[in-house]
């Protein structure tokens, strides 16, 4: 896939790309991780993109299909992370800020939010004011932080 560097050069690279989706399944956006030969992220300005346009409040990438209890974490290595720690799908919000403002597709009776553990508090806060959201539409919500400061599930074992 085609990186466009400040300068305005262009690289090439393998990828993982990602749909970005509403809550209803529509497309809201492509997220690209730009990765070297051996699957590690690339080392450019930014490995992590998304493609500008729409805009993406409400929207997650979806790791899995629709069910009444899954899990919600930042990042796509993060989710996929949780998802085989703990045996459940796991959807990723791409940030924290993301995370903050994701809305829940029909169905969804229990979640499980997998924040960060951020020195200065950006993805617990982010993790708990979801969870007070969903509990106030009556989803039964859990919320998992890893105990070492600036963790993230990937880096406590989950193997993503």
């Amino acid at each position: 896939l085609a990186y466009r560097h400040d300068d305005g050069g262009v690289t090439y690279h393998p990828a993982m790309l990602a749909a970005v989706t509403y809550p209803d399944g529509r497309g809201a956006s492509v997220h690209r991780t730009y990765l070297t030969q051996d699957g590690r992220k690339a080392n450019v300005s930014e490995a992590k993109k998304i493609m500008s346009g729409k805009p993406l409040k409400t929207a997650c990438i979806r790791l899995s299909a629709p069910c009444d209890h899954i899990g919600l974490a930042e990042g796509i290595e993060t989710a996929l992370a949780a998802s085989r720690r703990f045996g459940l799908p796991v959807w990723a919000c791409v940030s924290s800020g993301l995370m903050g403002s994701w809305e829940s597709p029909e169905g969804l009776k229990r979640l499980t939010v997998f924040g960060d553990h951020d020195a200065k508090f950006a993805g617990q806060a982010a993790a708990y004011s979801l969870a007070h959201r969903m509990a106030v539409k009556g989803v039964a919500v859990e919320v998992c932080i890893p105990e070492e400061v600036g963790t993230d599930w990937a880096d406590c074992g989950g193997g993503a």
